[in-house]
């Protein structure tokens, strides 16, 4: 990762050095100097010295910021109280090609399941965060960023996000794609199925700015899509997403984008 410090202490430790560190939260970081997602920490602090990862709630349709997970620099009420929620489209459901399918699973086999942590305060709702680097050189490919694969909580569900830098069907050349993706796991059987629970998928906003704003798109899940039901495969080829997540002028854009570097934030409801 580029300009960004890791913090050596525990969960613990920091939260109760709250004159260091302001914490809320866990992290589970992403990067991809691969083409792909990998995992470089679970359970670490990310401290910068001009951003901050603000935890979020949905309030009538809104994603909410509350206390900041880390602030460095900036104070709780420097923070915009209101992300952008796009609502261009409905979600879809959209299959994942062969080759994408062989090359996802040849990484999974390199890599171990991550779990996202809990929200403070919600007993209900995890998180992850997935961290992009290269992001110039992203835009620039077609093909596909492939993240590792996340438990929703632990012994949850197995999931993963493929994102198209450069878009796919409707949204192609104009908008870059996102879709979830089931994974079968260990668990699966004594786990209740078809999956009927929420995924918001965020950019987080990296500007500095004291008016910050993640774009925010939801994903609710429909029992009745083949996306949402018990995976027989590694992978469950058919995602549910956005072909039209955000336009890749604004996803790629200097409010999203720092040192060459995005990052997404995921959060699992139910």
């Amino acid at each position: 990762m580029k300009n960004t410090e890791i913090c050596p202490d525990t969960w613990e430790e920091a939260a109760s050095n709250r004159s260091n560190w302001r914490a809320s939260e866990r992290l589970i970081l992403f990067h991809s100097d691969r083409p792909h997602g990998t995992a470089v920490g679970v359970g670490q602090l990310i401290r910068e010295d001009v951003t901050c990862f603000p935890v979020q709630e949905q309030r009538d349709g809104y994603a909410v910021s509350q206390m900041p997970v880390l602030l460095s620099g900036v104070q709780p009420g420097d923070l915009n109280l209101v992300s952008s929620v796009g609502n261009e489209e409905n979600p879809t459901e959209h299959p994942c090609g062969a080759e994408e399918i062989k090359q996802w699973n040849q990484q999974l086999m390199r890599s171990n399941p991550q779990t996202a942590v809990l929200k403070m305060g919600n007993a209900h709702g995890t998180f992850f965060i997935m961290e992009i680097e290269k992001a110039a050189q992203h835009r620039r490919r077609e093909t596909p960023i492939l993240s590792d694969a996340v438990y929703s909580y632990h012994f949850g569900r197995l999931m993963g996000i493929r994102i198209y830098p450069n878009g796919v069907g409707s949204g192609r050349g104009t908008h870059v794609a996102v879709f979830i993706h089931m994974m079968k796991s260990t668990f699966d059987d004594r786990l209740d199925w078809p999956y009927d629970g929420t995924i918001t998928v965020s950019v987080l906003d990296r500007s500095g700015s004291r008016a910050r704003s993640d774009f925010s798109r939801i994903i609710q899940a429909k029992p009745n899509l083949l996306a949402f039901q018990q995976p027989h495969e590694a992978i469950c080829r058919t995602g549910y997403g956005y072909e039209r997540f955000a336009r890749i002028q604004e996803f790629f854009g200097p409010r999203y984008v720092k040192d060459n570097t995005l990052m997404l934030k995921i959060e699992f409801s139910g």
